[in-house]
């Protein structure tokens, strides 16, 4: 869900279990003021409470989260897309690169107005993923690895990556973000990554490693 400041007007993405039922108190990062928030009427009434007093939806709370979250992106990515047309034309083909990278589905609108883009990650292939498992103090670790390759004969940023876990009929269940060690590849050259994902989804059944344009929160 977005929350607005009340008094700077500044919006801010949230999460609404993190609200709780009886919501809680938030502050500005901007301004510094803080005020009583409540959750959304539909937050999902399938809560748990963790030991750590980490609040935890069920299964299928937590796919209904997860869905709810996306809509909200696709919802976010349209009004970013239809306010910069209206701001202008010139406004939308200059910032066309940064519109697709953040939301993807705008790349066909482009591309149905025959205005080219970069393709993200061209000239970059990902290959020989390996997947382990591990075990931090406890917790447990899906350890994904694999290769970056710069197939061009010329040196290529790496953007950032984005991880997901798949059940068996390819809806996904979980993702992170990451970056490699290696932010630029020579000709030809082959980099080797590996990410971790903490308490993976028990019934994932496969995975996706693609490019992208979102950076790892900090």
């Amino acid at each position: 869900m977005i929350l607005t400041c009340p008094a700077c007007s500044t919006r801010y993405m949230v999460d609404p279990p993190t609200l709780g039922r009886a919501g809680r108190r938030v502050r500005c990062a901007k301004c510094g003021h803080s005020w009583m928030q409540g959750p959304p009427d539909d937050l999902p009434k399938a809560l748990s409470m963790a030991p750590d007093g980490e609040v935890r939806l069920s299964p299928a709370a937590a796919r209904a989260a997860e869905k709810r979250r996306a809509a909200q992106k696709s919802a976010a990515g349209w009004l970013i897309f239809v306010l910069v047309f209206g701001g202008g034309c010139a406004a939308a083909y200059a910032y066309r690169q940064q519109i697709v990278d953040y939301w993807p589905p705008a790349a066909r609108l482009y591309t149905e107005l025959g205005i080219k883009l970069r393709v993200l990650g061209e000239g970059l292939e990902i290959r020989n993923l390996n997947l382990s498992h591990a075990e931090h103090d406890g917790t447990p670790v899906l350890v994904v690895a694999g290769e970056i390759a710069n197939t061009t004969g010329q040196a290529k940023d790496v953007p950032g990556l984005r991880g997901a876990l798949l059940d068996s009929d390819k809806h996904e269940l979980q993702h992170w973000i990451f970056t490699t060690a290696h932010p630029r590849l020579l000709p030809g050259e082959v980099a080797s990554f590996e990410s971790e994902v903490a308490n993976p989804k028990p019934d994932a059944a496969n995975i996706s490693i693609t490019f992208t344009g979102e950076r790892p929160a900090p």
